[in-house]
């Protein structure tokens, strides 16, 4: 079948208009993929030149963005999958994993070369990048030159999880295939058949696993059958106790319809890893789930790093999640996960994105960290982290809701009749009743005469000054209340909410006032930046060299590099005395595909360290205005800049 000649971001394009029942704008579309509205427009002008010979293509509609329509869905599905192509880096390195588990004997480096039609340095990198994915990280195979030949070292476990894990990314949730590659190595009707069988054999034993362990195990014994059939059998390993029986019995009933219907012969070190699987990633029963019960499904252990990591949020940041028992309970389980090594994600997610979108999250999930290599003996992976955000994303708002005190008390001021700001005021309650406390329905002709000095937002129909309290904001929405209007009021709460989180001393301003200054430096890379940024604190004795040493953790881990412009550096390690330092580069670098000139580092005391909210927000969201900011080599103009926003009300 031919397939649609589309780079691998234009088919993700594709893949994402096909499966997305809305329209979805080109801004939207550029966030998910890291890319500018610009890339998106012309990716589309590509993509729906291929699309032209098969009556389908990706709409265009003004103020609601793209669309997508075909009168064959399937076969366009089928057109977008890649067979063998070599234009990017992923589909070099797949090609080269697979390649190496499958071969027998070393591969020769020039015959790669010529099959592959790449350089030798550019088979150097997709070695790189194969050995990053897989040597580095999990299944932890080695990746082994030996003169002019490479090949995986000879573990067929490592080889299967290698395998799996290469059909498992960018799989297609919304069929029972890769989104992006066409691979002939599994019949499309033995695939079938697995997930027919795994699927009817968990249900009848009871057993519930997430969506992705499931996807995990059904290319699990898919791969299993085809390296039994071509002759890879797992070494002997003595029995293990199998004291789960329903687990026990579904693999048993699992392997032997397997034998029957594919005839091939199982080995029991094949069940045993089918046992242990399923075991360390099966679900427990949420219906019994509760604080009182959660001795008798997690260990001490287990408890106990949930109970430091709450303490360390509260001690750090003023917030006292103990009272939240759904995030008690779904902590508990991600530890559990955690301690298993058993953790496997769904990653079809645009990194930058969510760390922009979670990245107060994300800043509590780092307090983690120490306790990561405490009790597991590593610090958390950039996906972990994330997942981490996950389980706190929504925790804030509980917070919020469960302490009135901490809403905006808000007041309505409209010129239209009561019962229109009555309608106006349940429906704020409806979609916002978490942060707002309505006080007030106001009539605009008493603007004048009201005490404005509680109110932290008005929200008014009309286009004329409410009130001249600087702690006061104002929100101008339409009599309709559009989309858009509750789009800006969700934005500014989220403003304001982080605001009252964050404590007031010392002032953001006076930070900027007195932070170190580096102007249109040469540095060429973060990491001499880091050092530099770094060395301002340690010499002035706020902070050890346990500082530096952190924010290099971080690097590798996650970095910090989110958006193009401005990179916010900051460690949780608590510091004798609060600072900034503001450097701007006399040139752009690129870093992790963003071209960043203004770096912005901090650190806190612990009394201060809810300040880190207050900046990211800045930097990321409030004051993100990429043309202002991208060329801008004096510091002084960035501090005055950002103080603008800190010194006035935020007033969309």
């Amino acid at each position: 079948m031919k397939s649609l000649d589309l780079s691998l971001r234009q088919k993700r394009i594709l893949h994402i208009m096909q499966h997305n029942d809305t329209y979805i704008t080109s801004a939207a579309l550029a966030a998910k993929l890291n890319v500018s509205s610009r890339t998106i427009r012309n990716d589309v002008v590509k993509i729906n030149e291929e699309l032209a010979p098969y009556n389908a293509r990706i709409l265009s509609l003004k103020s609601r963005g793209y669309g997508f329509e075909s009168e064959d869905p399937k076969l366009i599905e089928s057109l977008n999958q890649i067979e063998t192509a070599f234009f990017s880096k992923e589909n070099r390195a797949r090609y080269l994993a697979f390649k190496l588990c499958f071969a027998e004997e070393p591969q020769n480096l020039y015959d790669l070369e010529d099959e592959m039609y790449i350089s030798h340095t550019t088979l150097d990198h997709a070695l790189r990048d194969i050995a990053s994915q897989f040597s580095d990280h999990t299944p932890y195979i080695r990746l082994i030159r030996q003169k002019e030949t490479v090949r995986f070292e000879d573990d067929e476990m490592k080889k299967r999880l290698v395998l799996v894990e290469m059909l498992r990314k960018s799989w297609n949730y919304h069929a029972r295939r890769n989104a992006y590659y066409d691979d002939n190595f599994i019949e499309p009707k033995v695939l079938d058949f697995i997930i027919d069988l795994v699927s009817s054999n968990l249900n009848k034993y009871n057993i519930l696993l997430e969506d992705p362990s499931i996807v995990f195990l059904n290319l699990m014994i898919a791969v299993m059958y085809y390296r039994i059939r071509d002759g890879h059998i797992l070494p002997y390993e003595p029995p293990i106790p199998k004291a789960d029986t329903s687990v026990y019995y579904a693999c048993q009933d699992i392997l032997n319809t397997l034998t029957d219907h594919l005839h091939c012969y199982i080995h029991p070190e094949e069940l045993d890893r089918l046992y242990l699987f399923i075991t360390a990633n099966r679900l427990l029963d949420q219906t019994t789930l509760t604080r009182e019960t959660a001795k008798d499904y997690f260990g001490p252990n287990t408890r106990l790093i949930a109970e430091h990591f709450l303490t360390m949020i509260q001690n750090y940041f003023r917030l006292d999640f103990s009272d939240d028992d759904d995030f008690y309970i779904t902590l508990l389980q991600y530890i559990r996960t955690l301690q298993r090594r058993s953790d496997i994600y769904n990653e079809q997610y645009t990194s930058d994105f969510v760390k922009n979108d979670l990245r107060i999250e994300l800043i509590i999930a780092h307090l983690f960290q120490p306790l990561a290599l405490q009790y597991l003996g590593k610090t958390l992976t950039e996906t972990q982290l994330i997942y981490l955000a996950y389980c706190l994303c929504g925790t804030l708002e509980n917070f919020v809701h469960n302490h009135p005190g901490d809403k905006l008390n808000t007041v309505i001021c409209c010129q239209m009749n009561m019962p229109f700001l009555f309608a106006m005021k349940r429906r704020l309650e409806s979609d916002f009743g978490n942060y707002l406390n309505i006080t007030a329905l106001l009539p605009v002709n008493i603007k004048n005469s009201f005490d404005f000095t509680d109110t932290d937002l008005i929200l008014t129909t009309v286009q004329k000054p409410i009130t001249r309290n600087p702690a006061t904001d104002t929100l101008y929405m339409s009599i309709n209340m559009t989309e858009d209007d509750l789009a800006r009021l969700e934005h500014l709460i989220l403003q304001r909410t982080i605001r009252k989180i964050y404590t007031a001393s010392p002032s953001p301003h006076d930070l900027f006032i007195n932070a170190f200054r580096h102007e249109k430096t040469g540095h060429g890379d973060p990491y001499s930046i880091f050092r530099d940024m770094a060395a301002d604190f340690i010499n002035a004795g706020f902070v050890t060299s346990d500082f530096l040493n952190d924010i290099i953790r971080h690097e590798e881990n996650s970095t910090y590099a989110i958006c193009p412009g401005v990179a916010y550096i900051y460690s949780l390690i608590p510091a004798e005395k609060s600072a900034m330092s503001i450097l701007t580069l006399d040139h752009r670098i690129t870093w992790n595909t963003h071209k960043i000139r203004v770096f912005i580092m901090t650190c806190f005391t612990l009394e201060d360290m809810p300040i880190t909210f207050r900046l990211a927000n800045l930097f990321y969201d409030e004051a993100y205005d990429l043309p202002k900011i991208k060329m801008e080599e004096n510091p002084d103009v960035l501090t005055r800049y950002y103080l603008s926003f800190i010194d006035e009300p935020l007033t969309p």
